[in-house]
């Protein structure tokens, strides 16, 4: 009887937003999956959730904390994967990529010990990296080019696997960072907002997403407001918590805002579905990436700046706005064309219906099963 081609995905964690993934590859017949995960990452949120209807394997493991692109990671070493590799023989690995390149690295070296597919699976590198970001980078190259192929979140960062990396081109794969979208209905197409224009922010409030500035901003178009006699008003919704929040807080109370500034802290399910419901544009003034997949799914336009390059595939429909503002003034005046031109979110919402359709969790997913035959057939 032939054997049953075995595919292990290797990851940090089990990220909540990855689950329906590792389910789904959990739950089919051709091949058999399984998740391998670090130990939780203490006093952080880089801890796995539910394993519900996911095989797996959780390694001890010691953290090691790195700097990349100005954002701190924590890196696992989980002891014995190499071993466990070498003993079960896996016929594909596809592994987290920088954030947990220590593991990938040992993947690596056993897909060259026995001449098995090992893609990575990554952002590539940020839109907004620099010259001395890709200096940094340099080691990484090393256990990338080694790699079979790669699965990217984002038409952009294939760019990095085939132009800096140098892999072959045919085994570059694009999987637009989404959420599972099964569960969310499919919303109305909204309305110009007429007395009150809601800006939402969803995210961890900490230094890289800028919520700060946000917060600037918005006071500045909140007097411009004023100062115009406008009919319409503006509302700042900040939904989320993290080490800035009390700041945030303290910031917004200072600036005089705390009536039309809220803070709602982190809320999931349908208690974060009414705020995306009752919003008009999504502000992400900082690094994000699956927020923006889920405000689309709700059929809620967004403005922002670099995200993990998802952005760019998700927004580049009119969806979106993609600004390069660099301060405070810059990205309230991009605030306040929303509300000079309301009607821009009707049509925007409409672009949000057809991204939503190109961008679902099934297309996401049918490109790692497309990888995985493609693999475990030559195999």
């Amino acid at each position: 009887m032939e054997a049953i081609p075995s595919v292990f995905i290797c990851y940090r964690v089990n990220q909540r937003w990855r689950s329906p993934l590792f389910k789904l590859l959990t739950s089919r017949k051709e091949f058999r999956f399984k998740l391998l995960v670090s130990s939780d990452f203490r006093n952080s949120k880089v801890c796995s959730g539910s394993f519900d209807g996911i095989k797996y394997k959780k390694f001890a493991s010691i953290s090691i904390d790195i700097s990349l692109f100005g954002k701190r990671l924590q890196v696992p070493w989980s002891i014995g994967l190499l071993r466990y590799l070498i003993s079960e023989k896996p016929d594909l690995i596809i592994v987290e990529g920088r954030s947990n390149f220590i593991n990938s690295i040992k993947c690596v070296v056993y897909g060259l010990i026995y001449r098995k597919p090992v893609y990575q699976w990554g952002l590539g590198e940020l839109r907004n990296a620099n010259r001395l970001d890709r200096i940094k980078s340099l080691p990484f190259l090393a256990f990338e080019r080694l790699s079979t192929g790669a699965i990217t979140y984002s038409s952009f960062g294939a760019q990095y696997y085939k132009n800096v990396v140098k892999l072959e081109p045919s085994r570059v794969h694009v999987a637009v960072n989404t959420i599972d979208d099964r569960h969310i209905s499919l919303r109305p197409i909204r309305s110009a907002p007429t007395d009150l224009f809601n800006f939402l922010f969803v995210g961890a409030i900490e230094r890289q997403k800028k919520v700060d500035l946000l917060i600037h901003s918005f006071s500045i178009v909140a007097n411009e407001v004023a100062n115009a006699s406008l009919s319409i008003k503006p509302v700042l919704n900040i939904v989320g918590d993290g080490s800035e929040l009390a700041s945030c807080k303290k910031l917004a109370s200072n600036l005089g805002f705390n009536s039309v500034i809220n803070f709602h802290g982190a809320l999931l399910g349908s208690q974060l579905a009414r705020f995306f419901d009752d919003s008009h544009l999504l502000v992400m003034p900082g690094l994000g990436g699956l927020v923006i997949s889920e405000s689309i799914c709700y059929n809620l336009p967004v403005l922002c700046s670099v995200g993990d390059g998802s952005e760019v595939d998700w927004l580049s429909n009119g969806s979106g706005l993609i600004s390069g503002f660099r301060s405070a003034d810059q990205l309230a005046q991009e605030m306040m064309s929303f509300l000079l031109h309301p009607n821009l979110i009707p049509e925007m919402s409409l672009k949000c219906l057809e991204s939503r359709k190109k961008y679902s969790f099934d297309s996401y997913a049918s490109v790692f099963l497309d990888v995985i035959h493609e693999n475990i057939q030559k195999n």
